[in-house]
């Protein structure tokens, strides 16, 4: 994995929510829990145009969704505010392994998603956390599809082809199209 030259393989991992408290904290939103970043000693925020910046984790906590952060160089609220809305980036090689059949959140984004009979849904825009399951939100040919990330529906994830293949379970597809 990796660049030969040590470069960092930056993937995609949660953004940061807000600022938290007086002393420069952030809140982090994780993909799939905050907890994606525990073995990472650095994160990299990316800013709206496209830069990304490295910033040592100094300590990490944690609180519900979020994990609150403190970035070395970032002392001040005001410092904080100006990170709100950054993706929130890792070296890739930082992350723990997965066990079978797992698979983190920013490996799914961009895939081409197709149903059992060779239907082309779109690809996954983006994923979102709800209280029973995560949702693929899934968009192409002016729709937008929420799809459950469960095991009765998501029946392979196919990286090296990116392409998702699910079974849609009847009703599904239909109340997210038009007319």
């Amino acid at each position: 994995m990796g660049s030969a030259s040590g470069e960092p393989e930056l993937t995609e991992v949660g953004r940061v929510a807000k600022a938290h408290g007086i002393r420069g904290e952030i809140k982090f939103l994780g993909h799939g829990g905050p907890d994606i970043i525990d073995a990472c000693g650095a994160v990299y925020l990316r800013a709206r145009d496209g830069r990304a910046a490295a910033h040592e984790v100094v300590r990490r906590r944690y609180h519900g969704k979020y994990a609150i952060l403190s970035l070395e160089g970032v002392t001040t609220r005001d410092q904080a505010e100006a990170l709100v809305g950054m993706t929130v980036l890792v070296d890739r090689r930082d992350l723990p392994p997965l066990a079978e059949g797992e698979y983190y959140w920013h490996d799914m984004l961009g895939l081409a998603v197709y149903t059992e009979g060779g239907r082309e849904l779109g690809r996954v825009a983006r994923l979102m956390e709800t209280g029973a399951h995560d949702l693929l939100v899934v968009r192409g040919a002016g729709t937008e599809y929420l799809i459950p990330v469960i095991d009765e529906i998501i029946v392979e994830i196919d990286e090296a082809g990116k392409r998702l293949v699910i079974a849609p379970m009847p009703g599904l597809l239909e109340i997210n199209e038009p007319g």
